[in-house]
């Protein structure tokens, strides 16, 4: 994104009049690239943290023992899960 922005910038500083008709393109292009990098890189990640910490909010939280019961479950499901993918009929 800073490559392509810094690419544009040579194009945006040219004062010759062939190139008025291109800078209002390079700088529509080179404000924008700035602007979607920063919301991907800033504001996606936070809004995300933020619906999390929402969710928290309204979720019953799990008792030590359904937490224990629940990483078993997914243990044993994963194990297997890859017994199956090798071959082993087994647990069939």
């Amino acid at each position: 994104s800073l490559t392509t922005f810094f690419g544009l910038v040579p194009i945006v500083l040219e004062r010759s009049m062939q190139a008025q008709m291109v800078i209002p393109m390079a700088v529509s292009l080179a404000f924008g690239i700035l602007f979607a990098t920063v919301i991907t890189l800033f504001l996606v990640p936070c809004l995300y943290a933020i619906q999390a910490d929402v969710k928290a909010l309204f979720v019953k939280p799990r008792s030590r023992r359904e937490e224990d019961a629940s990483r078993d479950d997914e243990a044993w499901r994963t194990t297997a899960e890859a017994a199956g993918a090798v071959g082993g009929s087994a647990l069939r």
